[in-house]
C-alpha cells in the first residue's frame, strides 16, 4: 500500500511537469502572450516541487523518484530537442534526484526526529540548482533558434521600461527633466517648462509657436539626434516613446558587436535570477510539504510511529 501512495504522488508530479515544461517555453517565447503561459507554468512547477519534495521524504525506494525525475527530464528533452545542452540539464536533473534523496535519507536515519524542514533542506536546494539550469538551458535553446535577432525590445518591453524610467528620473536626470510624465507629448512637455520660466508661448502667433517648439525640440534632443530620425521626433509624440526608442537604439549600438554571445548572456542572467529566487522559493515548498504532510496525517495516509534506535559511539579503548 505505501508503493501506491508513493506511485499517485509520483504521478502528480510527472503529470504536472509535462504541461510545465510547455508553457515555460510558451513564455519565454519572442511574442508571448499576456502572461498566463507564465501563471500556468508557476503554478504546475510548484505542484510538481510539492509532490517532488513528498517523495524525498516517503518514497521507499530512490528508483521511485529516479523514475519521476527520468520522465521529467524527458519532457524536458521532448520540449526544447535533444542537444548537446538538453541533454545536459537532463542529465542533470537526474543526478539531482538521486542526490536528494540521498542526501535526504541519510538525514532520516541520522536523526532522532522527522523535523520536515531540516530534511529537505538536505535535498532541495540540489533539486532547485538543477531545475535552475535545465531552465537556463531550456532559454538558451529557445534563443538560439530566434528568426531575428535578439534586442533590447525583446528584453525589456516597453510598459516595463516606462513603469522603471518613470520612477528613477527623478534622480537620474531630475535636472534636465523634471516633472517627467511618459504620457504627455513632446510639445506638451516643452510649453509646461517654459511656461514655469516665465514664457507662456500659448499666447504667441501660432508660426512663431511652432518655431519656438521646433528650436526647442532640436535643444532638448541634440545629443541623440544621430540616433533617431527626425521623423520620430515630432511634437505630438509621446515622450515616454521618444526615450525609450532612443535608448533601445542607443543599446543596440553598444551591443551590437556581441550580438552572438547574447543567448549565452541572456541564459546565464535567468540562471542567476533563478538562483536568487530559489530559496524564499525552497521555503515556501517545505511550508506547502508540511501542510500536506499534515492534512494527509488527518486523513490516515500518513502515521507517526516511535521505534527504538541503537545509537553508535567511538572513543579511546
Amino acid at each position: 500500500m505505501t508503493y501506491a501512495k508513493s506511485a499517485i504522488v509520483g504521478l502528480f508530479a510527472v503529470v504536472s511537469a509535462v504541461p510545465f515544461w510547455f508553457f515555460f517555453r510558451e513564455a519565454i517565447g519572442f511574442n508571448a502572450g499576456d502572461g498566463l503561459a507564465v501563471s500556468f507554468a508557476l503554478t504546475l512547477l510548484t505542484i510538481n516541487l510539492a509532490s517532488t519534495a513528498l517523495l524525498l521524504l516517503f518514497a521507499e525506494r530512490v528508483r521511485i523518484l529516479i523514475a519521476v525525475t527520468a520522465l521529467n527530464a524527458l519532457a524536458f528533452l521532448y520540449f526544447f530537442g535533444i542537444s548537446i545542452s538538453t541533454g545536459i540539464g537532463a542529465l542533470i536533473l537526474l543526478v539531482a534526484g538521486w542526490y536528494a534523496y540521498e542526501r535526504v535519507h541519510v538525514e532520516i536515519e541520522s536523526r532522532i526526529t522527522f523535523n520536515i524542514s531540516i530534511l529537505l533542506r538536505q535535498g532541495m536546494p540540489s533539486m532547485l540548482t538543477a531545475l535552475s539550469v535545465a531552465l537556463a538551458l531550456g532559454y538558451f535553446v529557445q534563443t538560439t533558434k530566434a528568426p531575428e535577432p535578439i534586442t533590447v525590445r525583446d528584453i525589456i518591453p516597453r510598459t516595463v521600461f516606462e513603469a522603471v524610467f518613470e520612477r528613477t528620473i527623478p534622480y537620474v536626470g531630475g535636472t534636465a527633466f523634471p516633472d517627467f510624465n511618459a504620457n504627455i507629448s513632446i510639445d506638451e512637455y516643452i510649453e509646461r517648462q517654459l511656461k514655469k520660466s516665465g514664457l507662456d508661448i500659448s499666447t504667441l502667433p501660432a508660426q512663431e509657436r511652432g518655431q519656438v517648439l521646433s528650436r526647442a525640440r532640436e535643444e532638448l534632443f541634440k545629443q541623440v539626434a544621430d540616433t533617431l530620425p527626425a521623423a520620430s521626433i515630432r511634437g505630438d509624440t509621446r515622450i515616454g516613446d521618444v526615450f525609450y526608442d532612443i535608448i533601445v537604439a542607443k543599446s543596440e549600438q553598444i551591443l551590437a558587436p556581441y550580438q552572438q554571445f547574447a543567448p549565452f548572456a541572456f541564459a546565464f542572467g535567468l540562471f542567476l535570477f533563478l538562483r536568487t529566487v530559489a530559496l524564499p522559493y525552497g521555503w515556501m515548498i517545505a511550508w506547502m510539504a508540511r501542510g500536506s504532510i499534515a492534512l494527509l496525517r488527518r486523513g490516515g495516509a500518513v502515521v507517526r510511529t516511535e521505534e527504538e534506535a541503537i545509537k553508535e559511539r567511538v572513543s579511546w579503548a
